[in-house]
């Protein structure tokens, strides 16, 4: 059963373009990073009623598996449309073994592993035009913004609307003070217009005060930033 607090990870989205194609998929990445967790929630968004899941850290399924391949596929593979396979770093040589099951059976394999080194010697070579191999990382700041706090999440994902949100905290607060401390925008300074009437109608009991960064600086008309800053500044 999938875990009750799952938190969405960045890499999902891109799994998801490949969930129909024949290529197996492996999830690669530190121990403790969420592998097990990713790969049980592909697994419960699929559906369970045909798929195999196999823990290589069990080490009867990895005996199975290294030293009967046919009774291995016969047992967890035969009339799936999915395996799942964890540790899969465990299986020394491993990839020979895959390469039998992706050749005889219609079925998907999603496999983790801890190590890329590990199964780049000992499944890749076996399996070349045959597998993805994606990275997992340890949370990101955006994946925990996300599940924190989805609507400031929403922030880092480009939306100017979650603004007023931000905005109504700030003023909350009731600050004293309001600092801009400059690299409002990236290359134009067009990019702050739409927060302009937002960035506004923040309030401090002393003032807002702003300068500008490199970012600003930088740019060729960077005096058009200027006005910018003026209206934004009680002084």
């Amino acid at each position: 059963m999938e875990k009750e607090h799952y938190i969405p990870r960045i890499l999902e989205n891109r799994i998801n373009d490949f969930l129909k194609s024949p290529e197996i998929i492996a999830i690669i990445g530190p121990r403790q990073c969420g592998k097990t967790t990713l790969l049980h929630h592909i697994a419960a968004k699929l559906g369970f009623s045909k798929a195999g899941i196999i823990d290589f850290e069990d080490r009867d399924e990895l005996n199975l598996f290294m030293h009967d391949i046919k009774a291995f596929a016969e047992l967890h593979v035969q009339g799936q449309d999915f395996l799942f396979i964890d540790e899969f770093q465990y299986a020394a040589d491993g990839g020979k073994n895959l390469k039998y099951i992706y050749d005889h059976f219609p079925v998907k394999v999603f496999i983790t592993g801890s190590s890329s080194t590990e199964l780049s010697v000992q499944s890749i070579q076996y399996l070349v035009g045959r597998i993805f191999v994606f990275n997992l990382y340890p949370f990101s700041f955006k994946e925990y913004l996300r599940f924190k706090e989805p609507k400031l999440g929403q922030l880092i994902d480009g939306k100017p609307q979650i603004g007023p949100e931000i905005i109504k905290r700030i003023n909350q607060e009731e600050p004293d003070l309001i600092f801009f401390t400059g690299d409002m925008v990236n290359n134009l300074s067009s990019e702050v217009d739409p927060f302009m009437a937002q960035l506004s109608s923040l309030r401090a009991k002393i003032g807002k005060y702003s300068i500008l960064g490199n970012h600003e600086k930088a740019l060729v008309h960077f005096e058009q930033t200027l006005p910018l800053m003026e209206q934004l500044n009680d002084r």
